[in-house]
């Protein structure tokens, strides 16, 4: 997938752009920071009362300390939900929007989606082949283009410059083209032809590239709610497997919510306040 810091920086997205962007990346945050939220919540209360001599004058006043877990666990159970339903639907969808958002990008500025010195095929019948690309003018050096659209006949261009000039009503783009030479080959009459030209324009249909990236049954695994991966389990095929890998490592990523409330009820209910920086260390 295309760096968001590439984007924001050389090619300077704006700002509600940015700003979708990080709202769909709280779901994948929250999975971690949740869970380590609810732990820290509960042994900041837990420490305070602790330091305050509150659990002291529970103890007196002929009250348990296990009377003081079932609102701990109840607020633990709650966490745990609200992180599985993060795990499993909020962070896959917030990907797939992301992703989405990222194309609508491209389609505005095809720079972002060539990779410097990388063969670029994504456009049909067409590879094409940048040196450098300049991020605040979009002007592209030493480039190489090689046409197979007609069988028959292979252009292959060479050009020392070139810019991308979109056209917002369409998928396809103008490739200006300065300083560079035509080499076609004609198998039909087994000829070669070469020209020399200072400015030319090529077309770049972005159908296909944009054909690949959208279909959503194409959509990767971290992308893919439960419900789809369970609906995916049905079809045993080459990818099964990795499916499979990627259902169970989101079914038990809610579970550490429980397991961190060890810590907090060890330290907040029976260490003493000289020791708070113990619980804090070990936390």
């Amino acid at each position: 997938m295309l760096e968001v810091t590439k984007l924001i920086v050389n090619y300077q997205m704006d700002f509600f752009s940015v700003l979708k962007i990080v709202i769909h990346s709280i779901p994948s945050f929250l999975i971690f920071v949740f869970p380590m939220s609810v732990m820290m919540g509960v042994l900041m209360a837990l420490l305070r009362l602790s330091s305050d001599n509150e659990i002291l004058a529970i103890k007196s006043g002929g009250i348990h300390i296990f009377r003081l877990l079932p609102p701990v666990l109840y607020f633990s159970i709650f966490g745990c939900l609200v992180t599985l339903f993060m795990t499993l639907y909020g962070a896959p969808a917030s990907r797939l929007a992301t992703k989405q958002l990222l194309i609508q990008v491209v389609q505005s500025n095809l720079n972002v989606g060539l990779k410097e010195r990388t063969f670029n095929d994504q456009f049909k019948g067409v590879m094409l082949y940048v040196n450098k690309i300049d991020p605040k003018t979009g002007l592209l050096k030493h480039i190489f283009v090689q046409d197979q659209q007609d069988e028959q006949r292979v252009l292959t261009i060479i050009a020392n410059r070139g810019k991308i000039i979109s056209d917002n009503q369409s998928s396809r783009f103008q490739l200006q083209l300065n300083d560079g030479t035509i080499n076609q080959v004609d198998q039909e009459q087994a000829s070669v032809y070469s020209v020399h030209f200072d400015q030319y324009f090529f077309t770049l249909n972005l159908d296909q590239l944009l054909n690949n990236v959208t279909k959503e049954t194409k959509k990767s695994f971290k992308e893919m709610s439960l419900t789809e991966l369970t609906n995916s389990l049905k079809v045993k095929d080459s990818d099964y497997m990795l499916r499979l890998i990627a259902f169970h490592k989101n079914l038990p990523c809610h579970l550490p919510v429980l397991c961190y409330l060890y810590w907090p009820c060890h330290w907040g209910l029976q260490r003493k306040h000289k020791d708070d920086h113990l619980a804090w260390y070990w936390a």
